[in-house]
């Protein structure tokens, strides 16, 4: 990077490397147990079935600039990280592999493209990946290597992968915990299902299922039964059973393969795609027959509940993927039923040609109710009919969109104000909150004219490329969160904490009470399985809750070579509760001291950063798990929900090639840059937009901030009392600056804690080198140099390490890995472990600050003025009269002895100063809230004008004058400005 200075040029790229093998060489981000306050911290481990991108960048730096904050402040930190391999995401790729599937091949080629040299080397590691075990540990390393590459802090001598067999005997040690808390059960519920895989599935086993989460819709499942087939129905699935008392026909796709299947002593027609929706969901079913849509387009059904016979129409709207693909008309309060029923009856007709009359004659099962609780009217009481004629809807043609819009104007209405009517026992029911529906689905339970169907809230198949169905199967295994008790513990746990951004802390609360039934185990895929089932498999969602725990102890099992089958419950629970006897257990007694000696200083989770959208179920679970294993002393403290990263507007994504590698920003940008760039932009909550150009703009501030650092550190640091008043007030500024960085900190606002010590700063320094000169600048940047470079540190750690060994060697240049490697002391010699100590009160200087604002607010209010004339040549400044300053010595002098008392205030002007009542009506009233601003004595104020009159001239570009009259309309530090 070139800087200002030719002389001076730094190669970022160089430094970052250099202080990464620095930091690995000395242990620095490795922990021991010490006098210092300890802060556990971390982020949810990654997947290790891909590369990391930016989007992931930024989550791992804001975790990681504010675990470096906690440095700052003294504390002694850990940041462990580990592997995510459970469930079928890698197992995905792996089998992709061996089916020799083309997009998967093309995938793990681009993936792994950065990492091999030629088409051989790629085609046999790809072969190697027929392991899932050689694509975690490859991808695991590549994780590893792009963290580094930003200069993460990570304490990598405690990584596991979650197949590993000592995480295995962990997890194993969790279940038995919650089957002892009554949470691990086993029945019978909906569950989002592979059929392929014969397996639940969850939000990682499913394509963007992060993100656009999948839930379990419940529909009603309504039997029409068929004319002249005996116990021969068709099932349509439904969210509105209400709805049945207008149905008039049943639509079905001519082209549509139909399955008829035997469910109990029944017979069901579905769409041939709704058939493992049915095997899945019912016991006893059976395949018959296939047939086409056609069969029924002379087939008559039996509404039930109505019993009204009804025929069978071609549509080619059904979608055989949603529900049984079959489904029946009700008109009257739908515009798409409405309009295509009317073009089979009315072929060739439009519907603008029935403005006398409603020409399906439909009976209304419906009337609704407007917020004022006045009825709506509508044409002929129908309002499908009545929403299509005031829209112009007149036919289905083109008309698509316009329909699905009306469509939900109605649903609208309806839902707010609809009741029953013209539907027997169910009049007057409401809609709202789906009263009427389940009044209805429950009579159809009762008279076995409906089931219970299931069907996922969107579309969705799994990584393998199967359809998410929803199964209810028995003997699965399930996390039982439904308990009131069991939801109290974990509110209680949740109320306790600091939740980062504030506002999404009541989000939290409401998915704790929406926590149900959730499946905790599958059939197939990687991980842990159920102690007390060996047929199962810990879901990923279900082992990745408490697992922070085990980083305590993770590097010890390894150091001590522990057999993990010697990882007991029992030792567990020594481990982290110092239950039973130590010398009892079957394990290497000095691990189990030292193992014990890091729980119980590392004790709890201080920090932990997980996506929003994982709030959902992750943290969820974590909260759970937490709230019913661990006493309260052992509870995580603070929760950081964080939000995704765009790229120029768009989702990150392998489809859209925008998710540049990780490790290439070192090289592209400099990593100290792009840590900058993600703290900067926009706090963890706003979802960020990666933008070229923005980056490129903040290098320049950058540059500008290092090279005015660097320079300065070749500078003598002298006393603070050795130093000019504007020198005193660029010192007083920063720590002020830093005052609010420290605040903005701790509510992790990230953000504003830089905006404030680099942008505000920066702002300071430039006038200050307008004030002074540049040269007086750099030198009085060598007082606050080691300050600014620690609070720096966690956001631009490598370049702060590279200007701190600057300061500790008192040379010239930075000092090299061979020179500093022999003298360094982790403890002292790295920026990074070091914390600020500086009182900056000592250095503020308020009298300072306050007569340099008069001058500030005075260039502002000339060069405001200058822009708004033309040829300006002279400024004159004039000064308020001198009673003007008795008035202000006397408003003040009155509140500090009478307090804020505007009758006392206002009879001493009215005694005193008589001239000023008028004035002072409107000024007294500004002073009652903090009180007069400061002001200086009229000699005092003319001798700050006379002394930086130089600088005001080189402000305003042309001459300036300071009035020896006076100024009846200027007031103290208010001053009449006249452009010549």
């Amino acid at each position: 990077m070139n800087t200002n200075n030719d002389e001076i040029t730094i190669n970022h790229s160089e430094i970052e490397t250099k202080w990464q093998a620095q930091w690995k060489e000395n242990k620095v981000f490795e922990p021991k147990i010490n006098d210092k306050p300890k802060y556990f911290g971390n982020v949810a481990y990654p997947y290790a079935n891909s590369v990391m991108h930016i989007g992931h960048g930024r989550t791992y730096s804001i975790a990681d600039i504010y675990l470096r904050y906690q440095r700052v402040l003294g504390k002694n930190v850990l940041q462990p990280l580990g592997f995510h391999i459970s469930g079928t995401p890698v197992l995905a790729v792996s089998d992709g592999i061996k089916r020799k599937d083309k997009k998967t091949l093309t995938q793990v080629r681009n993936a792994i493209s950065d990492y091999v040299t030629s088409e051989k080397e790629s085609n046999d590691l790809i072969e190697t990946f027929k392991d899932p075990a050689n694509i975690a540990k490859f991808f695991s390393g590549t994780i590893e290597g792009s963290l580094d590459s930003i200069g993460i802090g990570i304490d990598w001598s405690r990584q596991f992968t979650t197949g590993e067999p000592m995480y295995n005997k962990f997890i194993e040690w969790q279940f038995s915990k919650l089957k002892e808390a009554g949470l691990l059960v086993q029945g019978k519920y909906p569950i989002l299902y592979s059929a392929q895989d014969e397996n639940a599935v969850g939000e990682d086993d499913i394509k963007d299922g992060d993100i656009d989460k999948v839930s379990v819709s419940n529909m009603v499942g309504i039997k029409f039964a068929v004319c002249g087939e005996e116990n021969t129905f068709v099932l349509c699935a439904t969210l509105r059973p209400d709805a049945l008392f207008c149905a008039q026909n049943l639509w079905i796709k001519s082209s549509m393969e139909i399955a008829k299947l035997k469910v109990g002593t029944e017979f069901w027609y579905v769409a041939k795609d709704a058939i493992n929706k049915v095997k899945y969901q019912f016991d006893d079913v059976s395949h018959v027959s296939d047939l086409d849509g056609t069969y029924f387009l002379d087939k008559f059904v039996i509404a039930p509940m109505v019993d009204k016979k009804i025929p069978c129409y071609n549509a080619e709207f059904c979608d055989s993927k949603h529900g049984t693909g079959l489904v029946y008309s009700s008109p009257a309060d739908s515009p798409h039923d409405y309009l295509n029923l009317f073009e089979i009856k009315f072929p060739g007709k439009s519907l603008s040609e029935f403005t006398d009359s409603e020409p399906l004659n439909l009976t209304p099962i419906t009337e609704t109710f407007d917020k004022k609780k006045q009825k709506i009217s509508y044409q002929f009481d129908i309002p499908a009919y009545d929403i299509l004629m005031k829209n112009k809807i007149y036919n289905t043609e083109n008309n698509s969109e316009n329909l699905e819009r009306v469509k939900q104007e109605l649903y609208k209405e309806a839902h707010f104000g609809s009741k029953m009517i013209n539907s027997g026992e169910f009049d007057g029911l409401v809609l709202k909150k789906n009263i009427a529906g389940d009044k209805v689905r429950d009579v159809l339970f009762d008279k076995n004219l409906a089931v219970n169907f299931y069907e996922t809230s969107r579309r969705a198949t799994t990584r393998g490329d199967d359809n998410v169905i929803v199964a209810n199967l028995q003997g699965q295994w399930f996390l039982k969160y439904s308990d009131r008790a069991v939801k109290d513990k974990a509110l209680e746990l949740l109320e306790q904490s600091n939740y980062f951004p504030a506002n999404l802390k009541a989000s939290q609360a409401g998915y704790i009470e929406w926590a149900n039934m959730r499946p905790c185990a599958r059939k197939r895929g990687l991980g842990t399985q159920i102690p007390y089932d060996r047929d199962w498999i810990v879901e990923p969602l279900s082992d990745s809750t408490i697992y922070q725990m085990l980083y305590l102890v993770s590097g010890l099992i390894n150091e001590y070579k522990i057999d993990t089958e010697k990882l007991s419950f029992e030792v567990f629970d020594y481990l982290y509760f110092g239950t039973g006897v130590a010398s009892k257990l079957d394990i290497d007694q000095e691990f189990l001291t030292k193992a014990r000696e890091q729980v119980v200083y590392w004790n709890n989770v201080d920090f932990r950063y997980v996506g929003m959208s994982h709030m959902s179920n992750h943290l969820n679970f974590l909260i759970y798990h937490y709230s019913l294993i661990f006493p309260k002393s052992m509870w995580p403290k603070t929760f950081v929900a964080g939000n995704l990263m765009m790229r120029d507007g768009q989702k990150i994504s392998k489809s859209k090639g925008n998710g540049t590698p990780l490790f290439r920003m070192k090289k592209q940008y400099g990593s100290d840059l792009y840590r900058l760039y993600i703290g900067v932009n926009s706090n963890c909550d706003v979802e960020m937009d990666f933008k070229e150009e923005e980056i490129v703009n903040l290098s320049k501030k950058f540059d500008r901030w290092t090279d005015l650092i660097s320079q300065s550190l070749e500078c003598e640091k002298k006393d603070f009392n050795s130093y000019s008043d504007i020198d005193k007030w660029l010192i007083s500024k920063f720590y002020k600056s830093v005052e609010l960085y420290f605040e903005h900190f701790e509510n992790f606002k990230i953000r504003e804690a830089y905006v404030e010590v680099l942008y505000e700063v920066l702002n300071n320094i430039n006038y200050h080198s307008r004030r002074a000169g540049e040269k007086a600048t750099i030198n009085v940047l060598r007082f606050i140099a080691e300050d600014y470079l620690i609070l720096m540190t966690p956001i631009v750690p490598h370049i702060c390490e590279e200007l701190y060994c600057k300061i500790k060697s008192n040379k010239n240049d930075s000092v090299t890995i061979e020179d500093s490697s022999e003298h360094f002391d982790k403890s002292k010699s790295f920026i990074s472990l070091k914390a600020y100590e500086t009182c900056g009160k000592d250095f503020i200087s308020q009298e300072i600050l306050d007569k340099e604002e008069i001058v500030f607010d005075l260039i502002k209010k000339v060069s405001a003025n200058i822009e708004r004339t033309e040829n300006v040549k002279i400024v004159i400044i004039t000064q308020a009269k001198s009673d003007k300053f008795e008035l202000f010595d006397l408003i003040k002098s009155t509140l500090e002895t009478d307090g804020k008392n505007p009758k006392v205030i206002f009879g001493k002007i009215a005694k005193k100063l008589p001239q000023y009542v008028k004035f002072a009506k409107k000024f007294v009233p500004k002073c009652l809230g903090a009180g007069i601003s400061f002001y200086l004595s009229k000699e005092d104020e003319k001798k700050l004008l006379m002394e930086n009159l130089e600088f005001f001239k080189s402000e305003f570009g042309c001459d300036v004058v300071i009035s020896e009259d006076d100024s009846e309309k200027a007031s103290p530090r208010e001053f009449e400005i006249t452009l010549e």
